[in-house]
């Protein structure tokens, strides 16, 4: 893999797990996490 291809690839992870640390699911998860509890997801 070229040293391009590899920044592209970590462009995209960064953009990709950004986007879903925005989410409403990874929100309940964590919240859950800290309460003791298991998350209830809406696919959001």
């Amino acid at each position: 893999m070229t040293a391009g291809a590899l920044g592209e690839l970590g462009a995209f992870v960064g953009r990709s797990l950004t986007t879903l640390f925005e989410t409403d699911d990874h929100h309940e998860a964590v919240k859950a996490f800290m309460e003791g509890r298991a998350p209830v997801f809406t696919g959001r």
